[in-house]
């Protein structure tokens, strides 16, 4: 499980203690968003959420660069572009019902993470399009994410910046 902030953290460890047998949750660092007062709860288990709809483009983020993809549709809408926002939670199970959403409401599927792209979440959904055969239709599917090499420590704002997990560099991509 990946949350995209510090709510999702406490519903994820909701469900964690629920399920009752291993998990494995990416914990955020840095600064926070704020916190509800809504009593944790559990999320069904590889269920996403749709964060916002749109028909040129789907934003399929997991963990931290789902709240960026969010800021980048307002970014990209005052373009005239629509953009679809999906928040998947887990790296698995993958919601396949709502890659499907994905898939067929946009011609281009965008996936972010915070994360290596290779054998990560993007490589993932790529799999999973392949095998449901939703890559034949034509779909155009990109990755953004972790190059597969070292990346020095820094401040987590200024390393996003560099590799383009930021607002900008999603919108940048997007225009792309």
């Amino acid at each position: 499980m990946a949350p995209a902030d510090e709510n999702e953290l406490r519903h994820m460890l909701a469900t964690a203690v629920e399920l009752g047998k291993p998990v494995a949750i990416r914990y955020p660092r840095g600064n926070t968003l704020g916190l509800s007062e809504e009593t944790p709860t559990p999320i069904p288990l590889g269920q996403g959420r749709t964060l916002k709809t749109g028909t040129d483009i789907s934003l399929v983020g997991v963990g931290y660069p789902s709240h960026q993809a969010l800021l980048a549709a307002k970014t990209l809408e005052k373009e005239g572009i629509s953009v679809g926002v999906y928040d998947m939670r887990f790296v698995k199970p993958l919601d396949s019902q709502l890659l499907r959403v994905a898939a067929s409401t946009a011609p281009t599927v965008l996936t972010l993470e915070e994360n290596t792209l290779c054998g990560g979440f993007g490589a993932a959904v790529l799999e999973f399009y392949a095998r449901d055969g939703i890559l034949d239709s034509g779909l155009k599917i990109r990755n953004l994410g972790i190059p597969d090499r070292h990346i020095p420590h820094g401040e987590q704002s200024s390393q996003r910046t560099k590799l383009g997990l930021d607002c900008n560099g999603i919108v940048h991509m997007v225009r792309e």
